[in-house]
């Protein structure tokens, strides 16, 4: 279960940010879809939704006015860079910290908050299996060529050698990127896959991908991580078990069924 430590920035102690990619990812999208940024744009560093974004992390680890966000923003200013986008070196001033405070609506926060802390914080606290499934969370896992590390063979397009692929954790509720990983063969999309769900917390989530991704290990990586899959499979039958046996298999029934090797893909 990820907590904020409740540190006042005044006492000189370190703070810390125990929070996951996707869970800053998704926080950060929903401050821009509800709040609009009536400041002059040309005379700006970052847009109000990332100042905003900081300012509630801080505010949860216990910094409660500008002074102590900004120290927090400072103290915190590289895992800060790895969870937000957008961040560069710049620290904002106290003067704009308060600046966009007395910006922002308290109807619109309350919006933003509600969705973030009601509809995605808590279905990631609740016990697998608990949360139903309209209301669960979806990421999609894909992999795509990148053109220009392509190659062709004697000037044949038909005979291409196998370039760089960008593998990514999309999702489709936020409609943003969570994870990506590069990866140089086609077949090694699982790995990536894997360990792109270590980095995030996708408890209560459901993953989907095409069929050459469909492995004993991507499945355990799933369930390990408290989320469920709907994927594809490249064979009518696993093992003798046809399409309509096999989806009505546990988890777990389902990962046995493919640990022989004839079936890792």
């Amino acid at each position: 279960m990820n907590q904020y430590k409740n540190i006042s920035m005044s006492d000189n102690k370190d703070t810390s940010i125990d929070l996951k990619s996707n869970e800053a990812c998704f926080l950060q999208r929903l401050v821009e879809l509800n709040l609009k940024d009536e400041r002059n744009t040309s005379l700006i560093v970052y847009p109000l939704y990332t100042i905003v974004t900081v300012i509630i992390l801080a505010r949860m680890a216990g910094c409660n006015n500008s002074r102590t966000q900004r120290l927090f923003w400072q103290k915190n200013k590289k895992q800060l860079q790895s969870l937000i986008y957008g961040l560069v070196d710049e620290v904002p001033s106290e003067q704009t910290i308060r600046r966009v405070v007395a910006l922002v609506k308290e109807d619109e926060t309350v919006k933003f908050l509600s969705e973030y802390f009601v509809s995605f914080r808590e279905n990631i606290l609740k016990p697998l299996g608990s949360v139903p499934l309209a209301q669960r969370e979806l990421i999609a896992a894909d992999g795509q060529d990148i053109r220009a590390t392509r190659s062709s063979k004697d000037g044949n397009d038909s005979r291409k050698n196998g370039g760089y692929d960008v593998v990514s954790l999309f999702s489709y509720t936020y409609g943003v990127t969570l994870c990506q990983r590069t990866v140089d063969k086609k077949n090694n999309e699982a790995l990536a896959i894997m360990e792109m769900i270590k980095d995030l917390n996708l408890a209560n989530f459901i993953l989907t991908w095409d069929a050459i991704n469909t492995r004993a290990a991507t499945l355990k990586a799933v369930t390990e991580a408290d989320a469920d899959f709907l994927v594809c499979l490249k064979k009518c039958s696993v093992n003798g078990l046809t399409l309509k046996a096999l989806s009505e298999l546990t988890p777990q029934e389902l990962i046995n069924a493919l640990v022989s090797p004839i079936q890792m893909m």
